[in-house]
């Protein structure tokens, strides 16, 4: 049960740090493309 319970953690942190890299990603597309409203609706559209 507790191998379970770290590797749920392990699990929860590498989402948030996917999430965090997905918006590093968008944020650096938009300030390429120069439009940000593009990248917000992908960015709520992805649920960040």
């Amino acid at each position: 049960m507790k191998t379970y319970h770290r590797q749920q953690i392990d699990f929860i942190n590498l989402r948030s740090l996917q999430e965090r890299s997905c918006r590093l990603f968008y944020c650096v597309l938009g300030m390429l493309t120069g439009s940000k409203k593009e990248v917000k609706d992908v960015s709520r559209r992805q649920g960040i």
